[in-house]
């Protein structure tokens, strides 16, 4: 459970874990922020409240989790983030681990990812050469296929 003393490593990882859960369990969309909401305790329930309180229903799991990582995740920290997203390589990683900590650190640059055209883009880019030779013909236009394709070729 997550209580709001915790470090931002310890936020970013409750959020994720959650996250995993919400979609494991296939709670429905209208119903993820309450479920979270049983978790948290201490400042972070504080914080939610009031933030329930000041926000416009229904309160989506994209609404809930750009102001959880706001007020727990530290301004420090999530540029650090960016910029390791900035960075990000896939190297000797599978396709799989690199498109995990893709989707990790994207969250952080929201702006290099916002539409799927950039997604797929900056997936593609940060991919082995071998494996971005391969795609460059394609002109793919979405994450997925992007992804689907990299696979196949590893």
């Amino acid at each position: 459970m997550f209580s709001g003393t915790e470090r931002s490593l310890d936020s970013e990882q409750w959020l994720i874990n959650t996250t995993d859960l919400l979609k494991a369990a296939r709670i429905p969309d209208e119903n993820q922020v309450e479920v979270a909401k049983i978790q948290l305790k201490d400042v972070a329930r504080s914080w939610w409240l009031a933030e329930e309180a000041r926000l416009e229903k229904p309160i989506t799991w994209d609404q809930f989790s750009k102001g959880f990582y706001e007020r727990f995740f530290l301004a420090i920290a999530q540029k650090e983030m960016e910029e390791q997203f900035i960075r990000l390589q896939q190297l000797n990683r599978s396709v799989d681990e690199y498109a995990a900590e893709f989707q990790r650190l994207s969250r952080f640059a929201p702006y290099m990812v916002s539409d799927e055209e950039k997604r797929a883009s900056r997936f593609q880019h940060g991919l082995k050469m071998d494996i971005q030779l391969f795609l460059i013909p394609h002109q793919f236009k979405t994450y997925s296929q992007v992804l689907f394709i990299a696979r196949e070729v590893e």
